[in-house]
């Protein structure tokens, strides 16, 4: 009888075991698509304990973490109101899609106070296991931002077909903050699935023609992400870097870059106004306030990208607007292509320099290199400021003729040789010049030759500095062999584009911002750096014979930031890792080793 019950109470907690749908580990039901379970499912993940098979990578601050049953980033510290700067990423295992005829990803949200930082829906396949280095695909759409701490919005995103085949795709969680606002986003509930799903995209709003303008609400909101005109009154500009702090309705005293439009005229509140870009060229001529200030108050129709500007819903890369019923800029209407004046000459050489009407030409339809620097010649036909203080550079324009007709932008260049400016009459509207620098479009509307163009000739003379390209370090011809008994010298180092190797110089400094040119610091940061700035020699202050540094977060960043560290400022490095545009010039970036004082740093790469 003992052993009848004994069976029978074997089979009954066997039958508990296999009918229960709870089941604690080790039994948990995988539905990872990676093996038993569901096998349309790629990834479940409900982020209510854990991170599962996702990885935080944060760049800087405040990483993902897990609270209220959600994955949460937000950079705001509740305890003493502050905001901390932050840059992290929750990064997905890798997904195998290579039999996948479909996918779509979908989760659950909160997304509250978004008026700036980043919070974006990424993708890739080509993870290299450094978000910041990788290239991803932005494919986020529109993010509905709550108004609770308990509804959360749905969200639905098939997964791009060039993705779909592929054999090793990840996705990730991207969130940024400043140091003065932060948004909080809360995702739960994540599965990547087999198959297709209707995704919830927001309807396009009706308008953003010329004769149909959005209106600011509109424009700041459900227009983002869109390209139109939008009609307001022009209210005021902002002051520094915070929109909540520095909007001020009123004239300014000196230039600015931007302009604040609002649904009135008498509109004082930052809340109900949208920050609007004014790129180099006609428009800023025509829209700044403190060069217009009639124009305080006005009506105004413009035309750009609504997109995110000082942290809000705004206006940037405008290229046309419309005041007392003038035309400024380009008709993006019209169908009529631009045409440089004049004949074209030229071939971009030392000896047969491209003529002003070449380089536009050029630039017009896009065949220009990036990183490529070109001779053009022309007559300075204009002079917008000479910086004879840190930067030592100069804006000016030139044109064939001379006159201000079909003129070419030069922004920010250096002087004869390269040398900066120190004087304001060392050019003068008339001046004949040859100059050496890199053709480009900024923003899409305005040609120009780039950030860090030199001089070559000026009335014929082509002495008073060296006529060999910046960068040269002392005037020391290129070196080395990326070695590491016979490292690259700087001006080597800026030729090695897509070469991984070792480089030799001194540690000058760091970068204040996203604009190498302005941005250069040569002294010690009052807080944590990314990146640091080399040069040839441990006094050089001009940042075109210097190259940035990416600082990756572990023992390259926690040795070398300066910051940290400031008693290695203007001391010797070698440093290992790939040469690749940084700050839009030359730079190295993935630095996995260095050696300072003798000591090796990081991971010895000839091992």
């Amino acid at each position: 009888m003992k052993k009848i019950f004994n069976l029978l109470s074997t089979a009954i907690i066997a039958f508990g075991i296999s009918a229960c749908s709870d089941v604690p580990a080790p039994y948990d039901i995988n539905d990872s698509g990676t093996g038993g379970g569901d096998k349309s499912t790629y990834i479940n993940e409900s982020f209510a304990s854990s991170f599962g098979s996702f990885t935080v990578k944060t760049v800087k601050g405040i990483d993902w973490v897990i609270d209220f049953s959600t994955a949460k980033a937000s950079g705001y510290n509740n305890s003493d109101k502050t905001n901390t700067e932050s840059d992290s990423y929750l990064v997905s295992k890798t997904i195998d899609l290579s039999a996948s005829t479909g996918a779509y990803i979908e989760f659950d949200y909160i997304l509250r106070y978004a008026s700036s930082g980043t919070n974006k829906l990424l993708i890739t396949d080509n993870y290299t296991n450094d978000p910041t280095t990788t290239t991803w695909t932005d494919i986020t759409g529109k993010l509905t931002e709550g108004s609770d701490w308990t509804t959360f919005e749905s969200y639905a995103k098939n997964i791009p077909a060039e993705f779909i085949g592929k054999k090793a795709v990840n996705i990730a969680f991207h969130y940024t903050a400043s140091s003065s606002n932060s948004a909080t986003w809360e995702v739960k509930n994540l599965k990547v699935k087999e198959g297709k799903v209707e995704e919830t995209e927001e309807p396009v709003p009706d308008g953003g023609t010329r004769d149909n303008p959005f209106d600011v609400a509109t424009a700041k909101s459900a227009a983002q992400g869109q390209t139109g005109w939008v009609k307001g009154y022009i209210v005021g500009w902002v002051d520094g870097q915070s929109y909540s702090e520095g909007a001020k309705f009123s004239v300014p005293t000196e230039a600015q870059t931007e302009i604040l439009i609002a649904p009135t005229a008498d509109e004082t509140n930052a809340d109900n106004c949208m920050p609007v870009q004014l790129p180099v060229g006609d428009i800023r001529t025509a829209l700044e306030l403190s060069k217009n200030p009639g124009l305080y108050k006005k009506e105004v129709l413009l035309y750009g990208s609504l997109e995110k500007y000082f942290g809000q819903g705004g206006l940037k890369s405008t290229s046309a607007a419309v005041i007392d019923g003038n035309l400024v800029g380009k008709d993006p209407d019209s169908t009529t292509p631009d045409v440089p004046a004049g004949e074209q000459k030229g071939d971009g050489t030392k000896e047969s320099p491209y003529n002003v009407a070449k380089a536009q030409a050029i630039i017009a339809a896009g065949s220009y290199k990036e990183g490529e620097k070109v001779y053009v010649s022309g007559i300075i036909s204009e002079i917008k400021s000479v910086d004879t203080g840190q930067f030592g550079n100069a804006e000016y324009r030139i044109s064939d003729d001379g006159t201000t007709a079909n003129q070419l932008i030069v922004y920010r260049g250096y002087g004869l040789g390269g040398k900066k400016f120190t004087s304001t009459d060392e050019i003068k509207v008339g001046d004949k010049v040859v100059v050496l620098g890199e053709l480009t479009n900024y923003m899409g509307n305005t040609p120009e030759i780039a950030t860090g163009s030199t001089i070559y000739s000026l009335n014929g003379n082509t002495e008073g500095g060296s006529t060999e390209e910046p960068g040269g370090g002392e005037g020391v011809d290129p070196a080395g062999d990326g070695s590491r008994n016979n490292p690259f010298n700087i001006s080597a180092a800026q030729a090695a584009d897509g070469k991984t190797g070792w480089v030799k110089g001194y540690i000058v400094g760091w970068v204040d911002g996203t604009k190498y040119s302005d941005g250069t610091k040569f002294d010690i940061p009052t807080e944590a750096q990314t990146e640091i700035v080399i040069a040839p020699t441990a006094t050089e202050t001009n940042v075109n014979k210097c190259i940035p540094v990416q600082l990756p977060k572990g023992d390259i960043r926690t040795a070398l930031d300066l910051f940290a560290n400031p008693d290695i400022h203007k001391k010797e490095v070698l440093l290992y890792g790939n040469f690749t545009k940084y700050f839009g010039v030359m730079g190295l970036k993935e630095t996995s080793a260095a050696v300072i004082d003798g000591k090796l740093i990081g991971t010895d790469p000839d091992k």
